[in-house]
């Protein structure tokens, strides 16, 4: 790019006054090997964190910097031809245009460089700025002599410069006079007229403060790096802070090391692909977030605001990138996203516990989702036995990984060694098993298994439920309860390799451990309940003598199979009993004696009913009194009627003695059977017609089976 700026056209040959701006390189101290071009310059004067005045040999403003101009309120263009004394408190240019003008010889060409010391801009607001000015002068030039001067000044940094490092410390309100034109200025409630000092006690801090911005750009946390896009990304320029990274800026500039190498090696694919891009998509610039290795080895996360440098036109000549450590709050982030993580996954599993009831299910995803977030091998659900041996009950692993599920372990160290401490809710985290002093016996079992680390966490029930509750265990495998509150352990299998467990993996195991030990107490609990309403629903659905369904369980069933005769083409027949003379019996044995033999019917109906029919399901219920129902669903009339039959040959084969029967010298059944495939009616249609055949059946003489084939 140009050195000099011009508005419009071409300058007048040797005219001064034609010169509006010009590039301006940093200060020799900002300087390391491997300057870059001017273009990098005028990036960094357009933004440096100082006021940057270029003046020619007169003290007219032929240049300042975009920050300096923002600071003060003016434009670019309005300070351009301005007198730089006349930016200044009255007095202060004063003593910079003496300083300035008088001591310079016109004739010299060796540069001058005075210090102003504090002084005061008066901002376009009116508003005052305390600074320190620096001035560096050159004699009278032409405009082709300037030109010339300026190439030479960039190569020496000799430029004829004024940085001017600022502490806003005043800000005054203006308060119009009613009897005068002027204008006063308050500062801090002291009001100084224009051309007189104001109250500037604490300006001392102004020194202070400019050195600090001084030493920002070459100490601070910014370091700068200018990269080219060839291969590995070499350097072109780094600031000397690049030393916080434990590395020499003399190496990058040299060549020894290229920016892709400090990137770390893991982040560096995802870097290169963010960086082509954002090329590719023609951004001015771009950030990035990543990590990189310093000269001491330690990877440090930073933030790398990247700016793209175009030709005009448009090609790429380099990239600008400002790169600040972030580690600390990287990590915060970090951290912060995995807890938010983990109480996702722990809510999740909550939300599972309180909306289903299913265990396997809960426990299957639960280990699934653990060895997903914490990226291992294998998770495991072990249960202890009675013995302390125990069985891998739930399992999520790798396909890379040996499968243990269901296999039962038995570590003859664990009782000695570990049931003590796991009991107390002891948490164990072993980075390596061969280097952690563990029994050779328990290394041997964790190496069958493949395993390199783990991380061991134990599932522990409340007193409660241990003592009121049957264990899982024993509930869906088969094996006995466990008679302490030991229940399990939640296991972290890495079969590829070692591995350092880091505490929030262990936090989330512990607290996951919690969850499933309050999964496993609920399915207990349910279990429980899901006996005592069976129980329940026996004790309302049995006849409590006989033990075999009751006349209202009787009524459901029917009301059940007359409802599916209405959708299917199926069979549905009922079988009536009646004892006969049961009332003569009662009198002549006593009722219980009464009582025993309706239990007795009761159970050669029950084995009847099995012997003939065997898988097929039907209904044995005792009516009423010493009436019993066979509901047999789906079974042909002549099957029915053989069933029917078996149950008198049942009954005449108990040979219970019924001396005052009307029937014969023992006890003996009299049988109504009704059956049908269409449900015309109620259900009471069936009952009606089976009652009739069992009426038929008395008065033909008792002890005998009468059917009604169709109704």
């Amino acid at each position: 790019m140009s050195l000099i700026k011009y508005p419009s056209g071409e300058p007048e040959k040797n005219d001064p006054q034609s010169l509006n701006s010009f590039s301006v390189t940093p200060i020799q101290g900002f300087l390391t090997p491997g300057t870059p071009t001017l273009e990098w310059y005028q990036t960094l004067w357009e933004n440096l964190p100082y006021i940057c005045f270029v003046t020619d040999a007169k003290g007219m403003i032929a240049a300042v910097n975009q920050f300096g101009a923002n600071l003060i309120g003016y434009s670019q263009q309005e300070l351009i031809s301005k007198s730089i004394f006349n930016i200044f408190y009255l007095k202060d240019g004063e003593e910079l245009k003496t300083d300035f003008i008088l001591p310079r010889e016109l004739n010299s060409t060796v540069p001058i460089t005075t210090a102003l010391g504090e002084g005061h801009i008066i901002c376009q607001d009116r508003s005052i700025l305390s600074v320190k000015a620096i001035a560096q002068v050159l004699p009278i030039l032409s405009v082709v002599n300037i030109k010339e001067e300026v190439e030479l000044a960039i190569i020496n940094c000799q430029l004829p410069l004024i940085l001017l490092a600022f502490e806003n410390l005043y800000f005054p309100s203006l308060e119009p006079e009613s009897n005068s034109n002027n204008k006063s200025l308050r500062y801090n409630n002291t009001v100084s007229e224009p051309g007189k000092n104001p109250n500037i006690d604490s300006l001392k801090m102004a020194q202070e403060a400019f050195e600090r911005k001084i030493n920002l750009f070459t100490t601070g946390p910014v370091t700068i790096f200018r990269w080219l896009l060839t291969e590995k990304w070499p350097v072109q320029y780094v600031s000397p802070n690049v030393i916080q990274f434990s590395y020499q800026a003399s190496d990058f500039i040299s060549g020894k090391l290229l920016y892709a190498d400090i990137v770390h090696p893991d982040d560096l694919p995802r870097v290169a692909a963010e960086v082509k891009d954002y090329l590719e998509s023609g951004v001015i610039s771009f950030e990035q977030n990543y990590r990189i290795i310093k000269g001491d080895g330690i990877a440090r996360w930073i933030y790398d605001f990247t700016s793209v440098a175009r030709s005009s036109n448009g090609e790429i000549s380099h990239c600008d990138g400002y790169v600040l450590d972030v580690t600390e709050s990287k990590l915060a982030q970090i951290a912060l996203r995995q807890q938010a993580e983990r109480e996702r996954l722990v809510g999740q599993i909550q939300a599972r516990i309180r909306s289903s009831l299913d265990l396997e299910a809960i426990l299957n995803t639960a280990v699934a989702e653990v060895r997903q977030f914490l990226q291992t091998d294998r998770v495991i659900i072990f249960r202890f036995r009675p013995d302390w041996s125990g069985d891998v009950v739930v399992e999520s692993v790798s396909k890379e990984s040996l499968a243990i599920l269901n296999t039962n372990i038995y570590d003859p160290c664990f009782e000695e060694t570990y049931i003590g401490q796991y009991r107390e809710g002891r948490i164990k985290a072993i980075e390596d098993i061969y280097n952690a002093g563990l029994s050779q016996c328990h290394i041997d079992l964790l190496s069958r298994c493949q395993v390199k680390a783990n991380l061991v966490v134990p599932i522990i029930h409340s007193d409660q439920i241990v003592k009121n509750s049957p264990s899982l265990f024993s509930v869906v495998h088969g094996g006995s309860k466990t008679k302490n509150n030991l229940w399990g352990l939640l296991i972290a299998h890495h079969c590829a390799d070692t591995r350092k467990w880091e505490p929030w993996e262990t936090e989330l195991l512990k607290q996951l451990a919690t969850q499933i030990a309050i999964a496993i107490e609920q399915s207990q609990l349910y279990q429980q309940l899901e006996a005592a309403n069976r129980e329940l629903q026996n004790l309302a659905a049995l006849d409590g003598l006989t033990k075999i369904a009751n006349r209202r369980r009787f009524d459901e069933v029917l009301n059940q199979e007359w409802e599916r005769l209405m959708v299917e083409r199926i069979q549905l027949s009922l079988i009536l009993c009646d004892i006969d003379c049961f009332k003569a019996f009662n009198d002549t044995y006593g009722h219980q004696a009464g009582d025993t033999c309706l239990q007795q019917v009761a159970m050669a109906l029950r084995d009847a009913c099995q012997a003939i029919l065997q898988e097929n399901i039907c209904l044995v219920a005792r009516y009423g009194g010493e009436e019993f129902a066979v509901i047999l669903p789906n079974i042909d009339i002549e099957n029915v009627i053989a069933v029917a039959e078996e149950i008198r040959h049942q009954i005449n084969s108990l040979a219970i003695l019924h001396e005052q029967s009307c029937a014969g010298k023992y006890l003996t059944l009299s049988l109504g059977v009704a059956s049908t495939d269409v449900a015309n009616g109620l259900p009471e249609t069936l009952i009606e017609a089976a009652d009739r055949a069992l009426y038929d059946a008395k008065s033909q003489g008792r002890d005998r089976v009468v059917a009604r084939k169709k109704i």
